[in-house]
């Protein structure tokens, strides 16, 4: 699900086909914000995550972007040993969720132009705690 957004307020919503392709219809030049959800399982997480987080906590291995956001697993806004164990535990099956929830998402801001053409956007995303990025979803 891709979601148009100027302000904070959602403009338009569509949901990709196949091929990843959307249409949110014509729209006047300015910034947008696109945010986007996803129904695939959450998924790639294991003990080297967990020790990827610690080594992030111990300055062995700092982290950065999206992994960084998805290793904040308690959503605290710090990334440290307790973020680590939340995610030795759900790879575990000790628990099943994260206070972060299962995907976290880059924004893409837009600055739309009269007669301008985008192509081949990337929109970045990772499950929860998969830090090293392991995860390849299957399907469309």
């Amino acid at each position: 699900l891709v979601i148009l957004k100027q302000n904070n307020q959602v403009l338009a919503t569509d949901t990709t086909d196949a091929l990843g392709q959307f249409n949110l219809g014509f729209r006047a030049p300015g910034s947008y914000t696109l945010d986007y959800l996803t129904f695939k399982p959450w998924g790639g997480v294991n003990a080297t995550d967990a020790l990827g987080i610690n080594r992030h906590f111990g300055n062995l291995a700092p982290l950065a972007g999206l992994p960084l956001v998805a290793a904040d697993a308690n959503a605290s806004n710090a990334v440290n040993s307790t973020d680590a164990l939340m995610v030795s535990r759900r790879f575990s099956n000790q628990i099943n969720a994260f206070p972060l929830g299962d995907w976290v998402w880059g924004t893409l801001n837009l600055n739309l132009v009269n007669g301008g053409s985008y192509t081949n956007l990337l929109l970045q995303g990772l499950c929860s705690g998969d830090v090293n990025g392991s995860y390849v979803p299957t399907g469309p």
